[in-house]
C-alpha cells in the first residue's frame, strides 16, 4: 500500500494545537520504518518546502496548477462574476466552481503517476482526490458541544455537517484519537465501527525541550511571575474555551488573603475574536493586576509556564481530548480541567475534575491542587501507551491495507 501524506505548505504556529499535533506526527511518521507492505510518501509543495525528510517526498506545483486554469480570460469571468449584483440574483460563478473539479483532478494525476493508492491526511479536512483515503477526525463539536458562534455563524454548521456527511463517510478508515471520539461517530454520524480505529493523543514536542533553570527563570521575571504563585490556561479566545467562568472563578480564589498574590496566565492569539470581551471581564472584576495576556508565546515560554505554574487550569466545553493536558502532565504540572469523558480517558486519575459551567467547582479545585499537587505529578508507568504512537499506528495502516488490497 503506498500512502501519499499531504503536508500543509501553509500550517501556521498560531492555529495552535493542530500545527503542534501535525508537525509532531510528520516528524513521527518520517523516523519510524513502517512494516513492509505499507511505503509511505509526502506530498510537499515544491515551491515552498524542503526537501528535510528522510521518506521519498512527491512535489506538487500548486502555483503551475492555478495559473494553468486560470488564464487571463477566465480571471476577468471569475471579477465580473464576483460583482453583487449576480450574487443577489442567485447566478453561480461557473468558472469558480469548475477551478475545484479541475484542481482535483490535476492532484489525482500526479497520484496516479507516482503510484499513490491511498491517501492519509493525518489531520482533520479531508479530500476526495479520487482515491482511497484514510481520514483523521477530533471531534464533532458543531453538535456535541453549545451552539457557539465559532462552529455555528456564517454556515459553519452547514460546513461542518456537509464535510461530516460526505467527506469524513466517504473514508476507507477514520483515525481518531479516543474512545469517546469513537462513541461520538457512532451515535452522531452512524458510522460503521469497524472503520474506525483509535490513535491516542499525544504530547508536542514541547515535552521534549531541555530548558535550564535561568531560561525558565528569565521567563517568570519578564511576566513578573513567582514560581508556584500563578495558573496557566493556554487557549485561543474562542467561546467553547471558557474564560469568562475560569476568570469569575480566579476573582473568587484571589478573596483568600494566602492567595492575593496568585496570577493566571492566559496564553493563546483572538482566532476565535473573544478576547476584547474577556479583557472587559477582567477590568470589570478588577483584575487587571493579576491576569495576564501574553498573546502568542514560544515553545521556551510554554515550558517554562508549565515547569513553574501551580497547575495547569482547562475548562474548555470541547472534547473529547485537548493535548494541553498531556503536556503539562508530562512536564510535571499539575492538571485542573473540565469533566469531560475524554479528558478522564487519556488522564484518569492523573487530575483534578469539574463541571466547566461552575465556577464554585472550579475555586474548589484550585484550592485543592495547592495542597494535592504531588498526588498529580507525572508518573511514567501509568502512561506508557503514549509512547507507542507509531508502533500502533504500523498495526492500524497494516490492518487497513487488508482491506485495500482487494480492490485496484
Amino acid at each position: 500500500m503506498n500512502i501519499g501524506i499531504f503536508i500543509k505548505s501553509n500550517n501556521n504556529k498560531l492555529t495552535g494545537g493542530g500545527y503542534s499535533y501535525e508537525n509532531k506526527l510528520v516528524e513521527l511518521i518520517d523516523k519510524y520504518k513502517f512494516n513492509d507492505c505499507v511505503n509511505i510518501y509526502f506530498i510537499i509543495d515544491k515551491n515552498s518546502l524542503a526537501n528535510k525528510f528522510q521518506k521519498k517526498c512527491i512535489g506538487i506545483d500548486y502555483h503551475k496548477i492555478y495559473n494553468s486554469y486560470w488564464t487571463i480570460k477566465k480571471r476577468i469571468i471569475r471579477r465580473i462574476f464576483s460583482l453583487d449584483i449576480f450574487n443577489k440574483i442567485g447566478i453561480n460563478n461557473f468558472a469558480i466552481t469548475e477551478y475545484d473539479n479541475y484542481y482535483k483532478n490535476e492532484i489525482n494525476k500526479i497520484l496516479l503517476n507516482n503510484d499513490i493508492n491511498t491517501i492519509y491526511f493525518i489531520t482533520p479536512g479531508s479530500e476526495d482526490y479520487g482515491v482511497p483515503y484514510i481520514s483523521t477526525h477530533w471531534d464533532l463539536g458543531h453538535v456535541s458541544m453549545y451552539a457557539f458562534p465559532e462552529v455555528t455563524a456564517n454556515n459553519k454548521f452547514e460546513n461542518r455537517e456537509r464535510y461530516h456527511r460526505v467527506n469524513l463517510r466517504k473514508s476507507l478508515a477514520i483515525i481518531t484519537e479516543s474512545k469517546k471520539s469513537i462513541d461520538e461517530l457512532i451515535r452522531y454520524e452512524n458510522i460503521n465501527p469497524e472503520r474506525i480505529w483509535e490513535m491516542p493523543m499525544f504530547p508536542s514536542n514541547v515535552v521534549e525541550l531541555k530548558i535550564d533553570n535561568r531560561l525558565i527563570n528569565d521567563v517568570l521575571n519578564n511576566y513578573n511571575l513567582i514560581k508556584d504563585r500563578f495558573f496557566f490556561y493556554p487557549a485561543q479566545f474562542w467561546a467553547h474555551k471558557n474564560h469568562y467562568t475560569l476568570i469569575v472563578a480566579f476573582s473568587e480564589f484571589l478573596k483568600d488573603k494566602n492567595n492575593a498574590d496568585f496570577k493566571l496566565i492566559l496564553s493563546g492569539s483572538d482566532a476565535g475574536g473573544n478576547l476584547s470581551y474577556i479583557k472587559d471581564v477582567v477590568s470589570n472584576l478588577g483584575l487587571n493586576n493579576r491576569v495576564i495576556f501574553t498573546g502568542f508565546v514560544d515553545d521556551i515560554s510554554i515550558y517554562a509556564f508549565y515547569k513553574s505554574a501551580a497547575a495547569l487550569i482547562m475548562p474548555t466545553l470541547l472534547g473529547p481530548t485537548n493535548m494541553p493536558l498531556l503536556e503539562a502532565y508530562y512536564i510535571g504540572c499539575p492538571v485542573i480541567c473540565s469533566d469531560l469523558e475524554g479528558h478522564r480517558e487519556i488522564l484518569e486519575n492523573n487530575a483534578l475534575y469539574f463541571n466547566p459551567l461552575s465556577w464554585q467547582e472550579i475555586l474548589k479545585k484550585m484550592k485543592t491542587i495547592l495542597v494535592e499537587s504531588e498526588r498529580y505529578k507525572y508518573n511514567e508507568q501509568s502512561h506508557e501507551k503514549f509512547n507507542n504512537t507509531m508502533k500502533l499506528l504500523d498495526n492500524i495502516l497494516y490492518e487497513i491495507q487488508k482491506v485495500r488490497r482487494l480492490f485496484k
